[in-house]
């Protein structure tokens, strides 16, 4: 877990960054996961950021989830993932 100081850090950078700016100039794979009750980046936060990207990337929610949805729900965000991973290898 991250300290309070770290967090802060965290943020800071977080804050000083461009995200969507970013993502736009990427072309590689990319999914988008996002916990339904997530406060730290909320849904209408994180669907953007899967629209940022070159011709969009896949953007699922994860019912019951807050920020640390691999904890939330990990058998279904592993399932994202792995399902995720298998169009790639297709």
């Amino acid at each position: 877990l991250l300290s309070e100081g770290g967090l802060g850090a965290a943020a800071a950078i977080l804050s000083r960054g461009d995200l969507l700016a970013d993502v736009a100039l990427y072309d590689g794979p990319a999914l988008v996961l996002c916990g339904v009750e997530d406060r730290v980046t909320p849904p209408d936060v994180c669907r953007p950021v899967a629209e940022a990207f070159p011709g969009g990337r896949p953007f699922r929610l994860i019912d019951k989830a807050g920020h640390a949805s691999y904890i939330d729900a990990p058998d279904v965000f592993t399932r994202h993932i792995i399902d995720f991973e298998e169009t790639l290898t297709d």
